[in-house]
């Protein structure tokens, strides 16, 4: 634990330098410990278009404010893939998303991760898949999920695909089968995932 702590302080001052220096890059790939610190120096990144922010740490306490702070930081990011290990759970914290310019979002990577909300009027393209992080000490009974399927059709207004299936028209007005089948993998609610 002090080896891992102690690598990622020297990550964290080498991600500062790094985006002190590289203030124009369009895309980024990296490991992401969600730390103030690692959220600010994003902050400098104003042109970033893709990013790519893989898990740090194995289980990985995420707030909703860490969140916003994300989208503040990068006004211009279209393509953003994301991987958090979040304990669920009793107490399970559920997320919204709020962005103007995001096209892609993919969270199929993520465990413990689940959207109440979004307010992505440019989302084309979503990728999702259903990984609790359950365990003997942690139980899912009794948590009640919002459908992911209804929070789509609320917040996406320009969704074309989820996962790699292509929407047909309408699919916002009446429901179909294919796409219920789509959604049973990929939405956590009662609905889908009790069928």
């Amino acid at each position: 634990m002090y080896r891992h702590r102690h690598r990622q302080r020297f990550f964290v001052k080498f991600f500062d330098f790094f985006t002190a220096a590289a203030g124009s890059i369009t895309t980024l790939i990296l490991p992401f410990d969600w730390t103030d610190r690692s959220l600010r120096a994003l902050n400098r990144l104003p042109n970033l278009e893709t990013l790519v922010l893989a898990k740090y740490f194995v289980f990985q306490s995420l707030e909703q404010t860490l969140l916003d702070t994300l989208f503040r930081s990068v006004p211009f990011l279209r393509r953003l893939t994301m991987e958090v290990w979040t304990p669920s759970g009793r107490g399970l914290q559920m997320f919204s998303m709020k962005s103007d310019t995001l096209e892609m979002l993919d969270v199929s990577s993520c465990k413990g991760f689940y959207l109440e909300s979004m307010d992505l009027p440019r989302l084309n393209v979503f990728k999702a898949s259903i990984s609790p992080m359950n365990g003997p000490l942690v139980s899912s009974d009794g948590i009640i999920i919002a459908c992911l399927l209804d929070t789509l059709r609320e917040g996406a207004a320009e969704l074309e695909q989820i996962n790699q299936h292509k929407l047909l028209k309408g699919w916002r007005e009446e429901s179909y089968e294919e796409l219920e089948a789509v959604m049973m993998p990929v939405c956590p609610c009662p609905r889908h995932t009790h069928v």
